[in-house]
């Protein structure tokens, strides 16, 4: 829309509203995996240059293909033309046509805490995210997260708020967010090798709960590479690909609720 602030789009998404779970290939998922060579055909239709398509298929993190289907990764991959300016953000908003939720594309130069700032800004307006995606193109330096919100596409006015925030967030004062844990979580750790390690957090999901789990890893000096963010009945269950060991003592003691001593 030519109204919408620069780099943030507002446009309609035709997509089926997520239900249930929806963290990646979930136990009662019964479709088919998305496949690198099923997106690579749906952008040949496009304006994308062909050797940059082969870029990004061939660096796109597998978390992130598993995410969602070819139709909507291979759209999220059309932001990645024209190539990125120095400090751009680039962002659109697509309301689902129900209009009991929206999605939200961000893509922007990598950097540390991205996706904190992303989530912080949702949190602090009090949007509650539903799911969500990640992934890190680190050939090109740059990531790309999407994220599907509860509730209307905000309005015009609110956009232009919210576009500037996520434009400037890097070089302003944080946003300050509300978030006291409600329950308790679960907090693993895996790794294959020392250059990738998996981090699956099962907690209850309020607002602020992804905020708070990417913040932490960001103070801690953590990079996430992808994720895949969902969950059901009330409860997050989030998958994050690191680019180094977590703390997990310190998250789960920044994402559990105090415990109350007793004395006898």
């Amino acid at each position: 829309m030519d109204a919408s602030p620069p780099g943030l789009a507002v446009v309609p998404f035709t997509g089926k509203k997520p239900d249930g779970y929806t963290g990646v290939v979930p136990s009662s998922w019964d479709g088919e995996m998305t496949t690198t060579a099923e997106i690579k055909e749906l952008l040949h239709h496009t304006t994308l240059p062909p050797g940059l398509v082969i870029q990004l298929l061939d660096a796109a993190p597998p978390l992130w293909v598993a995410s969602s289907s070819a139709c909507t990764l291979a759209g999220d991959l059309a932001l990645f033309h024209p190539e990125l300016h120095e400090k751009e953000v680039r962002a659109r908003a697509a309301a689902f046509t129900d209009g009991e939720a929206w999605r939200l594309t961000v893509l922007a130069h990598d950097r540390a805490g991205l996706l904190a700032d992303t989530a912080a800004v949702l949190a602090s307006s009090g949007m509650s995210v539903v799911s969500a995606g990640a992934g890190t193109w680190s050939n090109l330096n740059v990531a790309l997260h999407t994220l599907t919100v509860r509730g209307p596409l905000p309005s015009l006015t609110d956009w232009k708020q919210f576009g500037s925030r996520l434009r400037t967030i890097e070089f302003a004062e944080r946003p300050s967010v509300s978030f006291t844990p409600s329950g308790d979580v679960t907090v693993d750790v895996s790794s294959e090798d020392a250059e990738r390690w998996l981090l699956h957090v099962r907690a209850p999901d309020q607002i602020g709960l992804l905020w708070s789990i990417c913040c932490g890893l960001a103070e801690s000096g953590v990079g996430i590479q992808a994720a895949a963010i969902g969950g059901a009945d009330g409860m997050a269950d989030d998958l994050f690909v690191l680019d180094d060991e977590p703390d997990v003592d310190a998250l789960r003691d920044r994402l559990c609720r105090p415990r109350i001593r007793t004395t006898s």
